[in-house]
């Protein structure tokens, strides 16, 4: 007999260990009905042949003829008839003190998703993977507009490579192959596996019960053993467990989905769920449901989702978003589901309790360590300067912004003030991006804010972004270039092509606090270094923070 034959066999599965549920055959079912999935056609079986406790789901799920069907009669005159309906198996089976499910055909529709462990899988991966040869990473990072960084190299490459800040990003995916694994695909291989660990963990294991709990048996191994070295810091970021804290986020989030445009901006933003990352690439069409309602779209619409959470008294909009979900689609019609989750995994969101910080990813709350907080202000030591180059009068009393930044274009030779005075193009419709509150005759961009708290600030550091990105496109230059002809009356003329000397963020602190890193909140920290890292290595052009003094020194 030779080799090929005689290995056990296996199956590519994608493995998750459920959270809160009793490792018995009664918690297995009560966990059916958390997810409501209880309301679905099921048919339960209690297979024996594991020698464990396991509970199997069954069920066929429908589906509507596929919108293309129409287009293809359309187009050639063929019908193509027949109605197609998806098989779908869950498995559940307790192993020693921990609960797994394993998903077949379209089985996966069925793992109560409230009860996944959010990074079991990433957890097993960086203790059996090299942190010199990864292949797979998903990460983000805190406050920067909800971006998603996926990047993947089929031959592998060492962590550092990746550009990973250790103490800055937080790591939701990590895949590669690895020998320390005694699983059953390893038995007369002399290569790795291959593995990818997010929420679950995908792996061939094996379909022979005894191989299929010993495979279990050795993951959990792998899971009682310390990350890999390198790969630690991904540890770093750890969910909130403390209630009382998980309570008073949730309080503040509450709240802030009850906010205007303003009060939101630049600490909610939409993001695509990690574990949704690959469905996501195939989407074509989204469905919201909030509250009873049905919302389609070709894209996640944020905006909706807040509508409707800030129509929601306070207290139930936090509830209704959780509840809400979105369903992602392969084709425009809706017929082919590439399932669904919590409307809340699709927002990361920013929260500041006294001078601790913390972040919303995936639907679950992490604190940003103190690490992290180390070296962004470190970042930002280099950007706080006691003198940008020119003069900056007090804020007087009683001032506002548009009168603050009209005495400065008064007092500065050469300077004009473009507060208010959008810069209208085909993205920027409306009353237009502002490009700045005050243009010097050196070509300088200076950004004005008198600010009480971190919302206002990440509003000033993002509009400083938008303006860069805006300022770059042709016709963001050339209507720029038009305002200020039209506003200098010729006075200042740009270069073309222009790029502006420096950005200078302006701030007057609640009752004229001297700038530092000890007085700039903390999450306004995390959004400038980010911005101005961006502004500085995709356009070239300098970033400068001061201080604008509450009456003249």
């Amino acid at each position: 007999m030779n080799r090929t034959s005689a290995r056990p066999p296996t199956r590519l599965v994608t493995l998750y260990r459920l959270t809160g549920v009793r490792p018995d055959i009664e918690g297995m079912v009560d966990a059916l009905d958390a997810d409501g999935l209880s309301a679905h056609a099921l048919d339960l079986h209690f297979p024996s042949a594991l020698a464990v406790p396991s509970v199997a789901v069954t069920a066929r799920f429908e589906r509507a003829a596929p919108e293309w069907r129409e287009h293809v009669a359309i187009t050639t005159g063929l019908h193509i008839g027949g109605e197609e309906s998806h098989g779908a198996c869950l498995l559940l089976l307790a192993v020693d003190e921990h609960v797994y499910a394993i998903g077949y055909g379209a089985g996966f529709r069925l793992v109560p998703e409230s009860r996944k462990d959010p990074r079991f899988g990433l957890r097993v991966a960086i203790r059996v993977l090299d942190a010199g040869q990864v292949r797979d990473l998903v990460r983000r990072s805190p406050a920067l507009y909800g971006r998603t960084d996926a990047t993947i190299v089929p031959g592998g490459m060492p962590i550092w490579a990746f550009g990973v800040e250790e103490h800055t990003d937080v790591v939701g995916r990590a895949g590669g192959a690895t020998t320390r694994l005694a699983l059953t695909g390893m038995r007369g291989e002399d290569g790795a596996i291959a593995i990818d660990g997010a929420a679950g963990l995908r792996v061939k294991l094996g379909v022979r019960p005894a191989d299929l709990v010993a495979d279990l048996r050795e993951i959990a191994r792998a899971l009682s053993a310390d990350a890999r070295p390198g790969l630690e810091f991904i540890d770093a970021f750890q969910p909130v467990a403390d209630e009382v804290t998980t309570l008073l986020l949730d309080d503040e989030l509450d709240r802030l989905l009850g906010g205007d445009e303003d009060t939101v901006r630049g600490r909610l933003h939409p993001v695509v769920p990690t574990a949704k990352l690959r469905e996501f690439e195939d989407a074509r069409a989204f469905t919201t449901r909030f509250a009873g309602s049905k919302w389609n779209s070709d894209r996640p619409d944020l905006a909706y989702l807040l509508r409707r959470a800030r129509s929601q008294r306070q207290g139930m909009r936090l509830i209704r978003v959780r509840d809400a979900r979105i369903e992602m689609y392969s084709d425009p019609g809706r017929t082919e589901s590439l399932g669904n989750c919590s409307a809340l995994k699709w927002l990361e969101a920013t929260v500041a309790l006294d001078d601790r910080s913390f972040f919303l990813m995936d639907g679950r709350w992490y604190e940003i360590g103190t690490r992290y907080l180390e070296a962004k202000r470190g970042e930002i030591e280099g950007l706080i300067v006691p003198d940008p180059g020119f003069y900056l009068p007090a804020w007087e009393e009683g001032w506002d912004e548009k009168r603050y930044n009209e005495h400065v274009a008064d007092v500065l030779p050469g300077a004009l003030c473009l507060d208010r005075k959008g810069v209208r193009t085909r993205l920027h419709r409306g009353n237009g991006v502002e490009a700045c509150d005050v243009l010097t005759r050196d070509l300088v961009l200076v950004h004005v804010k008198r600010a009480d708290g971190s919302a206002p600030l990440s509003h000033l550091f993002g509009q400083g972004l938008v303006s860069m990105e805006t300022l770059h496109t042709p016709e963001g230059e050339a209507r720029f270039a038009a305002l200020v002809e039209e506003i200098g009356g010729g006075r200042l003329e740009l270069p073309r092509p222009f790029r502006p000397r420096k950005v200078v963020f302006a701030i007057l602190l609640k009752g004229g606090e001297r700038l530092s890193t000890s007085t700039l909140f903390p999450f306004s920290q995390v959004t400038l270094a980010n911005v101005a890292r961006t502004i500085r290595t995709r356009y070239g052009v300098p970033v400068e923070v001061v201080g604008i003094s509450a009456h003249d020194s």
